[in-house]
């Protein structure tokens, strides 16, 4: 688009059109929303990355650094998808792969020497691509859990009394932020209100009975609860020296028996380290079982959305300047395995409107496109298609 001006009226004209069209049930605002999310997806980003390395030139350092830091991002990412027992088959993809995979990219903090350098990176990650890449090798990942999971952190002292709404109290503190923030497994930790002290209170917070857990789960409409009693079984404050962890679930975690966890300090570790340490040894725990009762192939989810062969259809605003460029992005268009048709509907100077009509998800059609030659994107609300040179 030649100017921002022309721009505007493009977009003008695409809304005010594409508002007029009805598209057919099945694709959706939300599912475009969906593809944009994912792309700033904490789950699928690493940040602050440090990336080092030593060369026979400071952009030789760099280069190393650059590769390191991409291998080291996708594993931290993967590892967050799949169960441990899948890790060692985690593949190192080509720097072809890297580049298809990856859809945001920062540097900062960078200090580049004769042989040496050294930044900080941020990067994002496609997660149909990354799902496609892991399939492809045969690695399941874990679905993620549609609503997050409720924990319910009880603290006990060395006196056995119990420590169950304190905001300072070290265990609950442990969890904040959660360790299994940025995972397939989020959390939500109970609140203390009326309705959470009818249930639980001093008097049964140690031993609730599995009803108990039930009407908390039920009270915040989550699918799995997780109860943990961290029992201070040597000192207590600063002092404290070992943990005993009481673990309970309720609901979607099957494959978590109750069972003890045991943490212990090591030699001059800050006492709100350990516990912390603590917490994210339980949360591991927890999310190991998630992942290897919900897993599934990388894009089982995608494929059992929609039914094999229902036709969606959405409303486009095709960015060619004839008749004839249109013609060429309809062969092009056609080349993705998911596309039915692309039906003009009005052509205009610099554009032309038309329904996209394909099968499957749109995060399919979003990664076919741009294979067969042609762009996708939605802006203020219009979604456009592009030649992107091919």
């Amino acid at each position: 688009m030649g100017s921002s001006a022309l721009s505007t009226l493009l977009v003008a004209l695409a809304v005010g059109l594409l508002a007029a069209l009805a598209p057919v049930p099945g694709a959706t605002g939300a599912a475009w929303a969906q593809v944009e999310d994912d792309t700033h997806d904490p789950l699928y980003t690493v940040e602050g990355l440090l990336v080092r390395a030593l060369g026979r030139s400071g952009l030789e350092a760099r280069e190393k650094a650059m590769r390191f830091g991409h291998i080291s991002a996708l594993r931290q990412v993967v590892e967050r998808l799949v169960p441990k027992e899948s890790w060692s088959a985690i593949p190192t993809p080509s720097k072809q792969d890297f580049e298809g995979m990856v859809v945001g990219l920062d540097v900062s903090g960078e200090q580049q020497a004769n042989t040496s350098y050294l930044g900080l990176m941020t990067l994002r990650f496609d997660p149909l691509k990354l799902h496609t890449f892991l399939a492809d090798h045969g690695i399941d990942v874990a679905k993620r859990a549609e609503k997050p999971l409720l924990l319910v952190l009880v603290s006990e002292d060395t006196n056995g009394e119990p420590i169950l709404w304190d905001p300072e109290a070290a265990w609950l503190k442990a969890w904040q932020p959660s360790p299994l923030k940025a995972s397939v497994l989020p959390s939500t930790t109970i609140g203390g209100d009326l309705q959470d002290r009818e249930i639980l209170d001093g008097t049964n917070a140690l031993a609730p009975t599995t009803d108990m857990l039930a009407a908390l789960r039920e009270a915040y409409q989550a699918d799995a609860l997780l109860y943990a009693n961290a029992r201070e079984l040597t000192g207590s404050g600063e002092d404290i020296a070992r943990l005993e962890v009481i673990l309970r679930q309720d609901g979607d975690l099957p494959t978590l028996p109750s069972q003890v966890v045991t943490c212990e300090r090591q030699a001059n570790e800050a006492a709100r380290v350990f516990y912390r340490r603590c917490a994210s040894q339980v949360a591991a725990l927890v999310l190991e079982a998630w992942k290897n009762e919900n897993s599934q192939s990388a894009l089982a989810e995608q494929r059992e959305e929609i039914p094999t062969g229902q036709i969606q259809r959405i409303p486009v605003f095709a960015l060619v300047l004839d008749p004839s460029g249109f013609a060429f992005m309809q062969q092009k268009v056609l080349q993705a395995p998911n596309v039915r048709a692309l039906s003009l509907i009005e052509q205009r100077q610099n554009g032309a409107i038309a329904n996209l009509d394909f099968v499957g998800q749109v995060t399919e059609i979003v990664q076919q496109l741009p294979q067969a030659g042609v762009n996708i994107f939605r802006d203020q609300g219009v979604i456009y298609l592009q030649f992107n040179g091919r």
